[in-house]
Order: C-alpha cells, then structure tokens, then sequence
C-alpha cells in the first residue's frame, strides 16, 4: 500500500471491504463501537470477551456514534442505558448487511453506509484531538481518521 496516495489507497481499502458481511458487533468500554466484517478470525489470548473477530474491523473507541435507519436513529452512543452491556445488548439485535461505502460527511464526521439503508456516523464530540474512527486492515495496518489531519494508514 505505501506507494500510492492516500486517496487512491484508501478507494483500494475500502474497495476490498465493500460486500463483507458482519459477522461480529460490540459496544465497548467508554461506550465504544467495534464492528467485524468478513471472515471469523479466532483471538489467540484466551481470557478475551469474543473469542474471535471479523478480519475487518471497524469502529472507534472514543467517538460519539449513532445507527440510523430509515430516517430514524435506531442505536446511539448517548442512548440511555445502565452500562455498555445494555447498550450491547441492544447492539446485538440490529442486523448489518455489507459495507457498501466508507467517506467523510463533514471534516468531523465519517459515514459508513450498508445495505438495507443503513449507516453509521462517527462524530468527533471533542476539542481533544483524538482518533475518531478506524478500520483494522486483514494485513495489520491500520488506518484512522482525526479531524485536524483526516485519513492516515499505519
């Protein structure tokens, strides 16, 4: 990947994931959002929460995020909820179909777009400059999005 742009890396990036189906979904500590699409990868550490993990994995840890469908927001980050294993729980009823697109809304903003009409927004909800949303490449890279520098790929 390192001797193409940025943008033209990224279309490849997302071209790849385009049409894995999800085969794992987890709200985490701090309310965060983990996504795994494609293939089931199993962990090789044994006291883990999931045993295995999509070999794409997309998300955030600290950014606000909400599930919409049909012009309704069916899941959020500030939903009310107990503890993150209610909002779990809640997570775990929603059905994701394939990726159909990956792109920046707003300089503040990513949208991941899935069949059926559904797409998540990762918003940046701080001043603190953090990394708002990820993609966990099958390689190993990992590519990022923060608002002051947009895409990266390690």
């Amino acid at each position: 990947m390192a001797e193409m742009n940025m943008q033209d890396q990224l279309s490849a990036v997302i071209a790849d994931l385009k049409g894995k189906l999800c085969c794992c979904q987890r709200v985490g500590e701090h309310r965060s959002l983990r996504l795994g699409f494609g293939e089931r990868v199993t962990r090789s550490k044994m006291k883990v929460r999931d045993p295995f993990v999509g070999e794409w994995q997309i998300g955030t840890y600290a950014a606000a995020w909400r599930i919409v469908q049909n012009d309704r927001i069916i899941l959020g980050s500030m939903n009310p909820a107990d503890s993150c294993a209610d909002l779990d729980a809640d997570l775990e009823k929603i059905q994701f179909g394939p990726v159909l697109n990956i792109e920046t809304s707003s300089r503040f903003c990513v949208r991941v777009s899935l069949e059926d009409g559904v797409f998540i927004d990762f918003m940046a909800a701080s001043s603190e400059e953090s990394e708002i949303f990820f993609i966990l490449h099958p390689d190993g890279s990992d590519i990022e999005y923060r608002c002051a520098t947009g895409w990266q790929i390690d």
